[in-house]
């Protein structure tokens, strides 16, 4: 009976230990836009293109993005984790950047230019 009780004690603290070596993941009753990351797509060039943003495991898809313009999109991001945008342009091929670390709440910009091998990510 009094094993029973110790093991019933301490099975929550073993829990809850091994749920901190997951990483930082931001609080749960934060504000929608604290779990997002605000992302501005600027279209620079002639050509309409379809960009996706990505994550390690994580894909959301900003859509078509017209020539020569410009969409903001929020997209849900509850933790500090490499960022890629994919763009998939209709007239070449696609291209993969690199856009460093991002978490919630921050602010990215990508820049699509041609060639867009050459399209970067400003802060």
């Amino acid at each position: 009976m009094r094993k029973s009780w110790i093991v019933a004690c301490l099975l929550p603290l073993l829990v809850g230990c091994a749920t901190l070596g997951q990483g930082f993941r931001s609080d749960p009753f934060a504000a929608a836009s604290e779990r997002s990351l605000l992302v501005l797509v600027e279209n620079t060039t002639q050509d309409d293109v379809r960009v996706e943003v990505r994550g390690p495991g994580d894909r959301h898809s900003i859509g078509v993005v017209s020539a020569r313009s410009n969409r903001q999109v929020a997209v849900p991001w509850p933790e500090y984790q490499e960022i890629r945008f994919q763009i998939d342009p209709f007239v070449a091929r696609q291209a993969i950047i690199m856009g460093g670390t991002a978490g919630p709440g921050d602010r990215v910009n990508l820049v699509v230019v041609t060639p867009f091998e050459r399209s970067f990510v400003r802060r």
